[in-house]
């Protein structure tokens, strides 16, 4: 059957969406529980604001750890960068 979808399963973008709030709720770090995720244009968007930058990659990976194959933009905010 040429060209017929190898994987015919589509990942429900908002059940996605709701996982990767848990999955920054569920974070030991106290910055990182704040933030919020939401669906824009096909894409996860996670914003906010944290302390660190530290703290701004971590959320990222988070969310990339239950995103699987949609986009994930970082518009996370670092309030106190390193000088």
């Amino acid at each position: 059957m040429e060209g017929a979808p190898v994987n015919t399963t589509k990942v429900d973008q908002t059940d996605t969406c709701d996982l990767a709030q848990a999955a920054l709720l569920s974070s030991s770090v106290y910055d990182v529980r704040y933030l919020q995720v939401e669906r824009r244009n096909g894409n996860l968007v996670i914003f906010g604001s944290v302390s660190k930058f530290y703290h701004k990659q971590l959320a990222q990976e988070l969310v990339l750890g239950v995103s699987r194959e949609i986009n994930v933009i970082n518009e996370i905010i670092v309030l106190n960068p390193p000088r």
